[in-house]
């Protein structure tokens, strides 16, 4: 009886965990890279994608983000910014709101990685802002950003 349970117990853990499953991978760290623009499209034919540099440090459930500015790292959102895990993948948040000449903003950004690599990610950038006291008419209601590109650890 003890035989069947021992193989009955390898043989359940075969399917919940197979043996070639990658393991967790530690995101911790500082990562910096370029990101292709991919909203909102360009709209001049044959003109080159525009780029941004973006780095990320991540410590635990804790982030900061940072975009190159023309001689400096600019962070975005300081204190704001959370990370949610799940093995190879995570994905960095920070929402707020706040008041300037238009109004009420609403804020948010995102950033998904995907690890390749202990020195590789794959990320998808967005930032989405909504002036919730500008009429839906106007062309700064609401606007956004998304990029694409690869992360290397620093």
């Amino acid at each position: 009886m003890r035989l069947v349970l021992a193989i009955a117990v390898l043989f359940a853990s075969d399917l919940v965990a197979p043996a070639n499953a990658a393991a967790p991978r530690n995101m911790d760290g500082k990562w910096e890279g370029s990101l292709t623009v991919v909203y909102p499209a360009d709209t001049k034919p044959g003109a080159p994608a525009a780029t941004f540099t973006l780095r990320v440090e991540i410590a635990g459930d804790k982030a900061r983000v940072f975009l190159k500015g023309d001689k400096d790292w600019i962070e975005a959102k300081p204190g704001a910014f959370r990370v949610q895990r799940l093995r190879s993948n995570a994905v960095l948040t920070a929402i707020d709101s706040g008041q300037d000449e238009e109004g009420t903003w609403v804020e948010t950004w995102s950033v998904a990685i995907a690890q390749k690599a202990d020195d590789q990610a794959l990320a998808i950038y967005s930032r989405l802002v909504n002036n919730e006291d500008l009429p839906p008419t106007s062309d700064h209601k609401g606007f956004s950003v998304a990029g694409q590109g690869e992360l290397k650890r620093q």
